[in-house]
Formats: C-alpha cells, structure tokens, sequence
C-alpha cells in the first residue's frame, strides 16, 4: 500500500511538470504598462523608479526577473545597463517590477553640453525584462518616453541696496531683489536664510520678507533689511558715497514636490 501510494504522488509530480512543459505559447506573460517615478532629486542627479505592471498566466511564481536596457537622452544612447529586480512575479495574476535609474548631473552635462541651462530633458528607456521560465528565458520588452527635471537654486536680480537713518553710530540697510524659480515646479523657500555681498565685503544676518512658495518659472520680490554699525566696513563705503554693486547668495534649503534638498 506504502509503495502504491509513493507511486501516485511521482505519477502527480511528472504530470505537474509535464503540464508546465507543456505550457502553451499563448500564455506568455504580458506587460502591460510602465509607471515611472522620481524617487529621489538633488543638485547632484535624479533617482527615477520605472514600476513596470506584468501579467503572469502561469500557476506558479516567477523568481528573479532582471532587465536589460537603455537609456535614451534628448534622443541619443545616454547608456546601457542590466540589473537584476528584487521582486518576484506572483502566480495566477498581476505584479510589479520596480527598475531603479539613477542620472549623475555632471555626467549628463558632459555628454549633453546643451541641457547645462536648461530646466528639463526629455528621455526614451526601453529594454526587455527576462523571466526565468521552466529552464528557458522569456524577454518581455518594454518602453516608455517622458521628461526628468533638472533641479536649479532660486536666481535673483536685480538687486538694489538703499540705506537709511544714517549716523555717526551706524545705518538700517535694506536691499531688495527680483527672485525667480528657474525650475518645472513650485519650490517653498521658507527654508532659505541670505546673505549680501557688495563687492567682497559680506553682509548676514538679515530679516527676510520673502513669499513662501514659487510657482514654476515665476518670479517674486523680496527684501532684506537690517542693520549696520560704525565699525562695520560697509558702513565706511556708505560715508564715502563708493558703494558698489550688490548680489544676494543664499543659503539653507529648499522644498521641492520630491523632498527638501540643502542648497550647495
């Protein structure tokens, strides 16, 4: 009876295999769509995540598919790569795979001289996940076109420095400014602090009143004002009538759709 039973589990065990051996071409899996994502962004690159949704016919899972692919910048070869996905595919269904990019910045402006000012670059991934299927590979291909953000600090121009209240015990000092986010999203900017140069002499500790969100490409007006005393030395090119021009340098972070990201 011992014997007889063993024999109708290998007998169940063969069919099983044979049946998955036997497994009919118009059962592949299937991709059925790419979702990218930026996971992470600085102003050293961006980290983007391709979520690609695959369709598994088969009554069994499917265990450590990887890709192979390319990545296209502004419509030219960037690089090619291959990497292996920590997920396998579940049974009878539906799953994701997550493919993790990461594009260097410097790396892109070496390669792509034209993207240095620009504030976005458009880019083609394509490729094939392959999926270890009963001793054999299945290549799924796969593509998706989009756009990545090139993340820039806030600008600023036009800056005007006006000084009031002047005495022999020091000056209140004020300097207003164009700032402008250069960037395909709004930036919050309450984060930031600033400091004011005129000529080489620097100029910090400053109250600012700024607006707290930029828009996309806009632009907003803010003013710094604060004070100076005798022995301050920008206060001897206000006594002489010689001050110069004025740039705003600032400092801290910003807050960005992706996360807050401290300003270099």
């Amino acid at each position: 009876m011992r014997l007889h039973r063993i024999s109708i589990v290998l007998l169940a065990l063969v069919a099983s295999i044979t049946a998955c051996a036997g497994l009919p071409i118009t059962q592949r899996p299937e991709v059925k769509a790419v979702h990218p994502r930026i996971t992470g962004l600085d102003f050293q690159g961006v980290t983007m995540d391709f979520d690609i949704d695959v369709y598994n016919p088969y009554p069994f899972a499917i265990k450590t598919p990887h890709f192979r692919y390319a990545l296209d910048i502004e419509g030219y070869n960037f690089f090619q790569s291959e990497a292996i996905s920590p997920f396998d595919l579940p049974e009878s269904g539906p799953g994701t795979v997550t493919l993790p990019v990461r594009l260097d910045y410097t790396e892109l402006w070496r390669t792509y001289r034209a993207l240095t000012d620009t504030p976005e670059a458009t880019y083609r991934i394509s490729g094939a996940l392959i999926l270890p299927v009963i001793g054999r590979s299945l290549e799924l291909p796969f593509s998706y076109s989009g756009r990545f953000p090139i993340l820039r600090a806030p600008t600023f121009s036009d800056v005007r420095v006006q000084v009031t209240d002047v005495s022999l015990m020091g000056a209140k000092i004020s300097a207003d400014a164009a700032m402008t986010n250069p960037n395909v999203f709004p930036l919050d900017i309450e984060g930031l602090g600033y400091v004011v140069m005129v000529g080489d002499i620097r100029l910090g500790g400053l109250t600012a009143m700024t607006p707290g969100a930029l828009e996309p490409g806009q632009t907003g007006r803010m003013t710094l004002t604060g004070e100076i005393s005798a022995a301050n030395a920008l206060f001897g090119l206000i006594r002489s009538g010689r001050i110069g021009e004025a740039k705003i340098l600032p400092s801290g972070y910003i807050r960005t759709p992706y996360g807050p990201v401290s300003l270099p």
